[in-house]
């Protein structure tokens, strides 16, 4: 089977609003480690699929995204694409999600939440509990596991910041399932989510 057109255009879409701010995500990282590399190591991880029209095998793109994933937020984000990149049609998201899910969780020495790990753990919850379809519902409940990760974790409240990475991933799914929704409005609100005191 075929992947449908839309959820192609969906992953180039999602990754694109990311990269649009990219360097924003580093600005705010300082978890686990305060280095402003999230969005870079993300960018150039996730950087294979703009590429997913030209590449039919996802045997082949799991491989691509494995060499292409640096630093921690990278190999996690990988981790988690390399299952949900096998998503063919609206039906497969929450499964394909919930296998990503756990490889995300296995991808780093020390998983915790309050990180990106939140955002896929609430990706997978959001998409089963709305039958894969309210996409308006998923982006709240997306944006609401950002939020939770400054509340969940120290160094986060501390600074009084989001998870980067976290951040990176609402603005992937929110381009992401804006494009399968058919929806041309693709303003991200970041602004809302940055909690910068």
């Amino acid at each position: 089977m075929m992947r449908d057109k839309k959820i192609n255009h969906a992953f180039t879409i999602g990754y694109e609003c990311f990269v649009s701010h990219y360097a924003l995500v580093d600005r705010i990282n300082v978890f686990p480690v305060a280095d402003a590399d999230t969005g870079t190591n993300l960018r150039i991880s996730l950087s294979p699929l703009r590429d997913v029209d030209n590449i039919h095998d996802n045997g082949e793109m799991s491989d691509i995204l494995n060499r292409s994933a640096i630093g921690n937020s990278g190999n996690i984000a990988a981790a988690f694409f390399r299952e949900f990149i096998r998503v063919e049609n609206i039906e497969d998201l929450g499964k394909y999600a919930e296998l990503g899910r756990q490889n995300s969780w296995q991808a780093v020495a020390e998983p915790c939440s309050g990180s990106i790990l939140s955002v896929f753990d609430s990706l997978v919850q959001s998409l089963e509990s709305s039958g894969n379809r309210n996409f308006l519902e998923i982006e709240r409940q997306l944006g609401e596991s950002v939020l939770d990760t400054t509340r969940k974790n120290p160094v986060l409240e501390r600074a009084g910041v989001v998870d980067a990475g976290a951040l990176a991933m609402f603005i992937f799914f929110t381009g992401f399932f804006r494009q399968i929704n058919g929806e041309d409005d693709f303003f991200i609100p970041v602004s809302d989510l940055l909690q910068i005191d």
